[in-house]
């Protein structure tokens, strides 16, 4: 029985067809634009890693400022104690940031600050706020660090009674 030329050539496509693969000069070229596309995006990443925990700061900050408003608004002073968790409802759980008050020595002002526990490790920076009472209105003063340190120090930043950034940057 004789084939015929059309289903020879049909069989040898097929043929062909089955045994091609990947070349060594394709995989490396593969792997070469997989390594710099990783190379390029993961500083990027570690980046937003740093900005998530700037974050978790902020809205720790503003939750405590919020609640020093309230407190005020009940008993016409602000919670000057150092632990603001009973009086006001905060609690200090953040795991890269520790809270503190620092003291104005006016009834109608509150000031606090995030430090950053390891400021390198987990690329973040220091904050404040302050919360001042103008009757019959409440206003903010929100400060962030000027810079970070490659050697784990952030500029210490603080706010003053008289709404100043002390060692930072007025953000709001």
């Amino acid at each position: 029985m004789k084939l015929s030329f059309k289903y020879r050539f049909f069989q040898h496509i097929i043929l062909v067809n089955q045994n091609k693969g990947f070349t060594l000069i394709e995989l490396l070229v593969v792997v070469i634009i997989i390594g710099v596309l990783s190379a390029a995006s993961i500083p990027q990443f570690m980046n937003q890693i740093g900005k998530a925990r700037e974050t978790e700061a902020k809205t720790s900050l503003g939750t405590l400022a919020r609640g020093q408003q309230a407190y005020h608004y009940e008993h016409r002073n602000f919670y000057s104690g150092t632990a603001p968790n009973s009086a006001i409802g905060f609690r200090n759980t953040g795991k890269y940031y520790s809270f503190t008050a620092n003291s104005s020595g006016n009834s109608d002002i509150a000031l606090h600050t995030a430090y950053a526990t390891n400021p390198v490790e987990s690329q973040a920076r220091d904050f404040a706020i302050g919360v001042y009472f103008d009757a019959p209105s409440y206003s903010q003063t929100f400060c962030i660090s000027d810079f970070l340190d490659n050697d784990g120090t952030s500029s210490s930043v603080t706010v003053q009674a008289d709404r100043t950034c002390s060692g930072g940057i007025q953000i709001q």
